[in-house]
């Protein structure tokens, strides 16, 4: 059975680099493990936007994401040391949508020289859709690095103030760390 990225992809699953094909290919999920740095922008609004999506405050976090199937989809719970942000993820009409609580975000996925980049095409709030100009802004990124991992970039802008948050470091599969996560 397809996974839900080999699903959404197709054949250009197979244009991934080899670590992350591997790891979005398990179907009963899996464990990354990292070190990632946050970073947010200053000011009290900002950093009260970057809260209410569930970004950690700045600093630097070894991460543990943990992908789990569920309903059709799957759930990423991310471990930010004492931190957790949990969202799940589905499929619809060849987008990804992730979702935590009432807001979702479709993304179309492109996959170039092996990285994968998630570009936000559509926002709802309670299943009603939301111009674009009023929808947050979250973009994100898998590169290939020249390890058994790769490097992951997100970016968290939402209307009126523009980039609040990001986070960005290099992950490996559970499997591929010598003392696990």
């Amino acid at each position: 059975m397809a996974t839900l990225y080999q699903r959404i992809l197709q054949d250009r699953f197979e244009l991934l680099a080899p670590a992350l094909r591997q790891f979005l290919s398990e179907e009963s999920g899996g464990r990354v493990c990292g070190r990632l740095s946050i970073t947010r922008t200053p000011g009290r609004l900002h950093n009260l936007a970057a809260a209410a999506m569930g970004i950690p405050p700045a600093g630097d976090y070894d991460l543990v994401l943990e992908v789990l199937p569920f309903a059709g989809g799957q759930r990423w719970v991310r471990h930010f040391g004492t931190y957790t942000l949990a969202t799940n993820q589905k499929d619809y009409r060849g987008m990804l949508i992730e979702y935590a609580g009432p807001a979702s975000i479709g993304f179309e996925l492109v996959v170039q020289s092996g990285s994968l980049f998630f570009h936000p095409r559509h926002a709802w709030v309670m299943g009603i859709p939301l111009p674009r100009w009023l929808a947050p802004r979250i973009e994100a990124e898998n590169r290939s690095t020249e390890t058994d991992g790769w490097r992951v970039r997100v970016r968290f802008g939402v209307p009126l103030l523009g980039l609040v948050a990001e986070y960005e470091g290099n992950v490996k599969p559970e499997k591929a760390s010598p003392s696990g996560c």
